[in-house]
């Protein structure tokens, strides 16, 4: 990863991204099951809870600020999902496309 950056976590934990990464601080959107209880998510995503790996829509907003938030700053930031496998337990491979296509236009928006 660069100096700056966005990590979606589906099978690592926040403070597990945060000291594997520990030359940076990245905005972690965490959805592993234990995001429930350790606070969840540095980019907000809504009143309504953490964000769930099963839940696209909920993901794809908290991407999409996160890239926001990066894309304000002077220096290019990097994306990483960590890992697609987790997702596709959830998701079937065609949803998952259209949603990684979508996150794919916004960086390339930015």
């Amino acid at each position: 990863m660069t100096e700056i950056g966005a990590v979606l976590t589906t099978k690592y934990p926040r403070h597990e991204v945060r000291s594997r990464l520990s030359t940076m601080d990245p905005l972690v959107i965490d959805s592993t099951p234990g995001a429930e209880t350790d606070g969840g998510v540095d980019v907000a995503t809504t009143d309504a809870g953490p964000v769930r790996c099963g839940d696209l829509t909920s993901l794809g907003v908290a991407a999409e600020r996160a890239t926001t938030q990066l894309a304000t700053g002077d220096r290019t930031g990097t994306f990483a999902i960590a890992t697609l496998t987790q997702l596709l337990a959830h998701h079937d491979p065609t949803a998952l496309d259209r949603f990684l296509h979508e996150l794919v236009g916004q960086w390339r928006n930015q």
